[in-house]
């Protein structure tokens, strides 16, 4: 059963409804135990969490019933989902997407520092706090991708 817990194992439609079914049974399962823990602190957050995570099951849950139903939609997805040129165009939509996101990262880190220069001393050091944890994470993208570059 466990096999199907990755895409890599799906060879055929059935394996990919069945990948489904446990990550479907898995996402509600985690729901539940979530919901259960924010019992014990407060209803009103258990019941909100809940609701969060009850409405996208939901939805998952329609969505899985209606590709089992239809053989001809089930290969779609399946094809979709393992198509090796469909892999590769994610991979690129999802590296620029992370280039501009470190751009972005990049310009809230140097509009955080200006700001702390002009900014009066007694809030001073909420901007610095911002600028270290800003340089921190712009640090650690640059520091992956040179790790990942390497190999």
């Amino acid at each position: 059963m466990f096999k199907y817990l990755f895409k890599k194992q799906v060879k055929s439609d059935q394996d990919y409804q069945r990948y489904h079914v446990i990550w479907f049974s898995l996402s509600s399962l985690f729901v539940l135990v979530v919901v259960a823990l924010f019992a014990k602190l407060d209803l009103a957050t258990a019941i909100g969490g809940a609701v969060d995570g009850g409405i996208p099951l939901i939805i998952y849950a329609i969505w899985l019933h209606k590709i089992s139903k239809q053989p001809k939609r089930l290969r779609q997805e399946r094809l979709r989902v393992t198509d090796e040129r469909r892999k590769l165009l994610d991979q690129e939509i999802w590296a620029q997407i992370g280039r501009a996101l470190t751009v972005l990262l990049g310009i809230v880190m140097y509009a955080a520092m200006f700001a702390s220069f002009f900014a009066k001393a007694e809030t001073r050091g909420v901007y610095e706090i911002e600028l270290l944890v800003s340089l921190g994470v712009f640090v650690l993208i640059i520091l992956y991708y040179y790790v990942r570059l390497r190999k």
